[in-house]
């Protein structure tokens, strides 16, 4: 068509797409009436979130803008954003979903969870002021919260303030004393802290008495102490003999330590782990007699873990994740 504009032109080519699009709209979209196919917002929705918990976040995306754009009056968009959000934090896009809680804040600044999650992702890049600040707005939208305070101390201890931490997380406690992952936390900052009793007191009231011996190991290993992390570690086997993570953790308690990127990594939980509690709660739900060493931010999980998500921290005696020690304990929960 040689008198045809480019702009004509650009039209005609996305008409022919759109065309071709949507003859090729998948199944679970809708019904047919008469060859036609009808979207389905509920069926839209279930879709994505499919792929969501599935773990296969770049469909999910995909399926979530899709859902934006057949329906941008629905009640569930603002829903739909969140969780687009946290499909690209899933996903380690780390700048996309920034850029997607900063959306969230500028359309509800009265809501607090855009500010928790984009608090974890400037934890997570190892931005600690902006974190705290973060944190801090949510607490004030939401001051009755226990998991702000929880993930304002896990926080705090990727940044070695060991005593902030325990302020933060002790509030945690104070507003939900029965909830198992405040507790580690609060036996973290302790023991991190030299505070071994009380340490193993707060372990003692998230798991059982082996469990609270291999949190002890970990806190003490990261402190250099390797023969005294073997000696809980052993103690963890002798009152549970089946205990994997305990024998996990002393097969490589020795071994040198690795460089990856994800440092403490979890579930955490994972926090919001968390927030929601989705199945990972940004981090997978762990068996109450599954170990582990430490939780963070929201998760719901029965036990201690490594920690919810995998965020790296610069020579802290956290490093978890960059041990094979702790690399193996995750293999061996299945993070």
């Amino acid at each position: 068509m040689p008198g045809l504009s480019w702009g004509r032109k650009r039209g005609r080519i996305f008409f022919l797409i759109w065309t071709f699009f949507l003859i090729r709209l998948p199944l679970p979209l809708g019904a047919q009436e008469g060859g036609v196919r009808i979207l389905d917002e509920k069926l839209q929705m279930e879709l994505a979130d499919h792929f969501f918990n599935a773990g296969d976040y770049y469909r999910a995306l995909t399926e979530y803008k899709r859902f934006l754009f057949f329906f941008p009056q629905s009640t569930q968009a603002e829903d739909v954003y969140f969780k687009m959000a946290k499909s690209y934090f899933h996903g380690k896009k780390w700048e996309e979903a920034r850029t997607t809680y900063q959306q969230l804040i500028a359309a509800r600044p009265d809501r607090y969870e855009a500010f928790h999650r984009l608090a974890v992702v400037a934890d997570r890049r190892q931005r600690y002021s902006e974190a705290e600040a973060l944190y801090s707005q949510a607490i004030r939208l939401s001051p009755g919260n226990p998991e702000l305070f929880n993930d304002l101390g896990y926080s705090y201890l990727l940044q070695n303030e060991f005593a902030k931490a325990e302020v933060a997380i002790l509030k945690a406690v104070a507003i939900a004393p029965s909830t198992e992952r405040y507790r580690n936390n609060l036996g973290l900052a302790y023991g991190f802290q030299g505070r071994y009793e009380e340490a193993m007191e707060q372990f003692r009231r998230a798991g059982s008495e082996a469990d609270a011996c291999c949190n002890m190991a970990f806190v003490l290993s990261q402190q250099g102490r390797t023969d005294a992390a073997e000696q809980y570690l052993q103690r963890a086997i002798s009152r549970d003999p089946q205990h994997k993570a305990a024998r996990k953790a002393l097969e490589s308690l020795y071994s040198t330590p690795e460089t990856g990127d994800d440092a403490l990594l979890a579930q955490g939980v994972r926090r919001w782990e968390p927030f929601e509690n989705y199945s990972r709660s940004e981090d997978s739900a762990l068996d109450a007699k599954q170990p582990i060493v430490q939780t963070s931010h929201a998760t719901p999980s029965t036990a201690a873990r490594v920690a919810s998500f995998g965020r790296p921290t610069s020579q802290s005696h956290l490093q978890a994740a960059r041990s094979a020690w702790s690399a193996g304990i995750q293999e061996q929960i299945g993070e």
